[in-house]
């Protein structure tokens, strides 16, 4: 058995192992790079469910509020309800407002929700706009109804918005 140092023995050993330093290291960096796409793309997941919370919150309680003008009678605040009540049937007639209710509906607000505004829509008169509150928000969506305003057909459009 001959134990003495081949100069070129060395020289082969040094060769593979740099070759598999970089092929670790090639390795590492695929890695890494698949691990921060990985955190980006579920950061992004993230941003995409919590704007969909906070797009769900305004749309549910602006559509509450339109429904439930439409089809109750609600003497506290017209706007969450301004039928007409039929005394002799002993119910609400739903879809038939009052003008004169809803022109006396007062402010409405949430925690983190406010009604802007109401409007009524009919056919050949001006538009009547009827402003519930001066804040100012850019996250308001606009919900429509169709009902019968003091015996005319209309659209009465509800405008809520999130407060920022």
């Amino acid at each position: 058995m001959n134990t003495t140092n081949n100069p070129g023995k060395k020289k082969a050993l040094n060769s593979r192992g740099i070759i598999f330093s970089i092929d670790a290291v090639v390795a590492f960096t695929l890695m890494l790079l698949g691990m921060l796409v990985f955190a980006i793309t579920l950061a992004n997941y993230g941003n995409a469910i919590a704007q969909n919370t906070e797009d769900f919150f305004l749309e549910e309680k602006t559509l509450a509020v339109a429904d439930s003008l439409v089809k109750n009678n609600n003497p506290e605040n017209y706007l969450l309800g301004a039928c007409i009540v039929d005394a002799e049937k002993k119910r609400v007639r739903g879809s038939e407002l009052s003008g004169a209710l809803l022109a006396q509906a007062k402010p409405f607000a949430l925690e983190g929700f406010f009604v802007k505004s109401v409007s009524i829509a009919r056919a050949g008169k001006p538009k009547q706009q009827i402003n519930l509150s001066e804040k100012v928000s850019e996250k308001c969506l606009s919900a429509k109804r169709f009902a019968l305003v003091d015996n005319e057909k209309a659209i009465i459009e509800i405008e809520g918005c999130v407060d920022e």
